[in-house]
């Protein structure tokens, strides 16, 4: 399955993680586009569902799917 970092303008940029969760730091940014296949997931943590995926560039890791008041990635267009 494919998706990408949303592009509605709320998230100009999405860490992504060695470990799902908000204390792990990021290690890479994504930008507003980026589009990433999904290898696993979900996992659950701090309220919110994660998903490890790898960029068309290698760079594999968590990303957040949302927060209380919008998602974080999209469906492909």
């Amino acid at each position: 399955m494919n998706a990408q970092v949303t592009t509605s303008g709320q998230v100009p940029e999405l860490g992504i993680r060695h470990d799902p969760g908000k204390e792990n730091g990021s290690f890479n940014l994504l930008k507003s586009g980026t589009s990433f296949g999904i290898l696993s997931g979900p996992a659950c943590s701090d309220d919110s569902y994660w998903w490890y995926v790898r960029t068309e560039q290698g760079i594999e890791g968590w990303v957040r799917e949302s927060n209380e008041e919008f998602y974080f990635i999209d469906p492909p267009p």
